[in-house]
């Protein structure tokens, strides 16, 4: 694993299957437990989790939570052009829009999108 977004993503993946331990996490990233809790205590995924005797799962009620924040944070590296045209669908939720409203087309070949991108 590369940086600690990347992680959390993973993290997030796995517990979203089934209830882990902070041992089993580590085994499984190959990385220290040490890396493991300070990870969980991010806050992109710290209000997703809930911990049960010693496994750690994903609260039911937080998944389309954790995938707005990534979504979010996500369109925020990408440029601030993009972020601003994004913001409206990670925040407002694509799923409460009708299709006439996407209106956001991306050159993905970039690396920062500047507004002739978008």
């Amino acid at each position: 694993m590369t940086n600690q977004d990347e992680r959390i993503a993973k993290i997030y993946e796995i517990l979203s299957q089934n209830p882990k331990n902070i041992t089993e996490l580590a085994r499984i990233l190959n990385i220290s437990t040490k890396t493991i809790e300070r990870d969980i205590k991010n806050p992109l995924i710290s209000n997703q989790l809930q911990k049960i005797s010693q496994k750690w799962s994903i609260k039911e009620d937080s998944k389309s939570a954790f995938v707005s924040n990534m979504l979010d944070k996500l369109s925020f590296y990408l440029g601030a052009d993009f972020y601003q045209k994004a913001c409206k669908y990670v925040h407002y939720g694509i799923s409460n829009m009708y299709l006439t409203d996407l209106s956001l087309f991306v050159d993905i070949g970039s690396k920062k999108l500047e507004s002739q991108h978008i």
